[in-house]
């Protein structure tokens, strides 16, 4: 499997984490990083890496997505993909995600996803 993770530092950390290609791409949020503190609230700049909690569940995510599409019995000829956004814990930057996430997918996106998974079984 070949993904990407872009921690760099905490000052230059990405909203997205990381990305795995795919058939199908799977967005996904994961609060890698603290909320903001009360004199970083305005400007909405995320705290410290949370490396327990946060990047495990970065890890766990690809983790799972290699074994899912190691196994040629889950979902023959169809591989999932992946991209990781920072929730940084905050409501304003998970609606923001999603509606990117949304719109990123959409405009990749010209496959029919039913067809994709059926199409084979005919």
């Amino acid at each position: 499997m070949s993904a990407s993770i872009q921690v760099k530092n905490e000052e230059d950390l990405e909203d997205r984490l990381g990305t795995a290609p795919g058939d199908v791409t799977i967005g996904a949020l994961f609060p890698v990083r603290e909320a903001p503190d009360a004199k970083n609230a305005q400007t909405r700049t995320c705290g410290a890496i949370r490396e327990q909690y946060g990047i495990h569940r970065v890890e766990a995510a690809f983790q799972t997505l290699d074994e899912i599409n190691s196994n040629p019995r889950l979902l023959p000829n169809i591989t999932l993909g992946i991209e990781i956004r920072d929730s940084c814990w905050s409501v304003h930057d998970m609606v923001r995600h999603v509606a990117e996430i949304r719109r990123d997918m959409r405009m990749d996106s010209q496959l029919d996803v039913f067809d994709l998974l059926f199409a084979k079984n005919r």
